[in-house]
């Protein structure tokens, strides 16, 4: 794996994936409020969905070769042995007085107990085999076990505060993701008006979670699969796995403000940064305030010298509520790079403000403090950064760092020569 890139050109990717340890039993809610029109179940989502504006063309020059792409009926399909438990169990006599989207959920209460957490996006019958996996591979199985027996499911991505996470050059953030099975012999009371027809929820989460969130069409919800597996596959710098899943997504998906931020990314890190800028533009058509699109494009702006434009959208960035403390932190280091160092220790600030516990925040205010010639303030913010962090390596850089600085205050008042003790003392 190459080296970790610089902040300056760290990328932001979204997935779905639900944060949490692994289970001992999962969530199963139900609800009976009852009521809207039937939709049908597609057994055989197409790679092909028109998009209603035109789309850069990928450059396919850039992949090595052809990667393997799963089909949906690969990410779906359960074995046989798989299919045949599922099935004895579904029509065994024992259950047959049980509505049939309550058995697909005690089946998976009573057959995968214990399914643990993975970060990983496996297909249903890895999620099966393996009883593991994240929130969507939690989703796809149980779509394969509905698919099985014509329960219609739908699926709803909630809309809860994100999880961030940093790897190498990306930025992660993690959403989350639960699937709905309908009463398939349900029959309204004529004359009466429900609003929701009965269901159960399958959900990897403890607790009661009747949150708010869109609902996904199962042709949405693959392509959200894909983004998962080509996030996974970015992560691990494998390219063209990383650009066939993208293709999936947006065929199945072509709008879809992250599947086209993926193109963009895996264009831009394969060095072509002309299609990158092209797929860039035409996201942020389509989606004119997304902060992961508008801050990669501000980024990747920079990389191309066109900074007054880049300039422009750091200023519609900051109209913007970020919930990602990694955009602000990495505008800050933009800011230091360019030598705007109070403007580096607003952005710095930003990021606390959503996330006070970002040992790394404190780090870079440290860098410019001391590069502002004010060290006792570059001291107590080490001083935060070495209590916060629980990474042992990184306790005692920030402690080598601050014995360093205490034994050798700087006496000057900014500019070249603190820059230059700053470097000497390792905090840059």
């Amino acid at each position: 794996m190459p080296p970790e890139k610089s902040l300056f050109t760290t990328d932001k990717l979204q997935r779905c994936r639900c944060h949490c340890l692994s289970l001992t039993g999962l969530l199963f809610s139900l609800w009976i409020l009852g009521g809207c029109a039937s939709l049908p179940v597609d057994h055989q989502p197409e790679l092909s969905k028109p998009s209603s504006r035109s789309m850069p063309a990928p450059n396919t020059a850039l992949l090595a070769g052809e990667a393997p792409l799963p089909s949906p009926q690969a990410l779906l399909t359960l074995t046989a042995a798989q299919q045949d438990d599922f099935l004895d169990y579904f029509h065994g006599e024992a259950v047959r007085p049980v509505p049939k989207h309550h058995r697909i959920r005690d089946f998976l209460h009573h057959r995968l107990a214990g399914f643990g957490y993975l970060e990983e996006s496996l297909t249903a019958s890895e999620a099966m085999a393996e009883h593991r996996g994240n929130c969507v591979s939690l989703a796809a199985l149980t779509l394969a076990l509905a698919d099985l027996v014509g329960v219609e499911i739908r699926f709803q991505l909630m809309t809860t505060a994100p999880v961030f996470d940093r790897d190498g050059g990306l930025i992660l953030s993690s959403n989350h993701v639960r699937s709905r099975l309908y009463d398939p012999d349900y029959e309204p009371n004529p004359g009466v008006l429900t609003l929701q027809r009965p269901h159960v929820q399958i959900d990897y989460f403890p607790g009661d979670r009747r949150g708010s969130g869109k609902m996904l069409s199962r042709d949405e919800f693959l392509a959200l699969f894909y983004r998962n597996l080509a996030a996974d596959a970015l992560v691990i710098n494998e390219t063209d796995r990383a650009f066939a899943m993208t293709q999936a997504a947006l065929a199945l998906d072509p709008d879809h403000a992250d599947s086209l931020n993926l193109m963009a990314v895996i264009h831009r890190r394969a060095g072509d940064l002309a299609t990158a800028d092209q797929f860039y533009r035409h996201a942020t058509r389509l989606h004119r305030n997304h902060i992961n699109l508008l801050s990669n494009h501000e980024s990747l702006l920079r990389q191309l010298g066109q900074d007054a434009e880049a300039d422009e959208l750091v200023a519609q960035l900051a109209q913007l509520d970020d919930p990602n403390p990694f955009h602000w932190l990495d505008l800050g280091e933009r800011a230091r790079q360019r030598g705007s160092l109070h403007a580096a220790l607003r952005w710095y600030g930003e990021a606390l403000a959503r996330a006070p516990y970002l040992h790394e925040a404190y780090w870079r205010q440290a860098i410019v403090y001391e590069e502002l010639g004010q060290p006792d303030r570059s001291l107590a913010a080490l001083e935060k950064a070495h209590s916060l962090t629980l990474r042992p390596d990184l306790k005692k850089s920030y402690q080598s760092k601050w014995m360093g600085l205490k034994t050798r205050p700087v006496r000057t008042t900014g500019g070249h020569d603190a820059r230059g003790q700053a470097a000497e003392l390792g905090l840059r």
